[in-house]
């Protein structure tokens, strides 16, 4: 096989097994080495399926806990699995991935840049894509979850997205 089928399969991994993509929106990685001791953060959103979307938004009065939601979604294709899904907002206040004294103050959302930068290794993310990331996972509407590798995953049916996100 070639490396291009590799990194087909290794990125198509990171989709919940319940779910179909149809194409990358943007992407935004950097890599500081390779192995332990090397470091990753990288924000990618796919185009979630139209059929998928369509059947999150009428199943979403009932995607109120972790079991209900992890049943849509599937489990990670490969090894391991997510973490506890929830539906948005992100309360800064509990999810770890966000948690910077600075952050948990009342009132505060929480920011992409945050989870992004949390390790000091920062990328350049678009501003309006950066934008509305923020407005999907500080309002009701889409799911997140940790996932493996310091990673995080969003779905956001009413735009027909997935958001994945690396830092570590």
């Amino acid at each position: 096989m070639t490396w291009v089928v590799y990194a087909c399969r290794f990125e198509m991994a990171r989709i919940p097994g319940n779910l179909s993509v149809e194409h990358t929106v943007y992407r935004s990685e950097r890599n500081w080495g390779f192995g332990p001791g090397g470091n990753e953060t990288g924000l990618t959103l796919y185009r979630l399926a139209g059929k998928d979307a369509e059947r999150l938004v009428k199943l979403a009065p009932g995607l109120t806990t972790d079991a209900r939601i992890r049943a849509a979604m599937g489990r990670w294709r490969q090894g391991g699995d997510y973490g506890r899904w929830h539906p948005t907002p992100i309360d800064p206040s509990t999810a770890d991935e966000f948690a910077r004294d600075d952050k948990l103050l009342p009132g505060n959302h929480v920011k992409i840049d945050d989870f992004l930068e949390r390790y000091g290794h920062s990328i350049v993310v678009d501003a309006k894509i950066a934008n509305d990331v923020d407005r999907i996972i500080n309002a009701p509407g889409a799911y997140y979850a940790p996932g493996p590798g310091s990673s995080l995953i969003v779905v956001a049916p009413r735009e027909e997205l997935v958001i994945f996100a690396c830092a570590g």
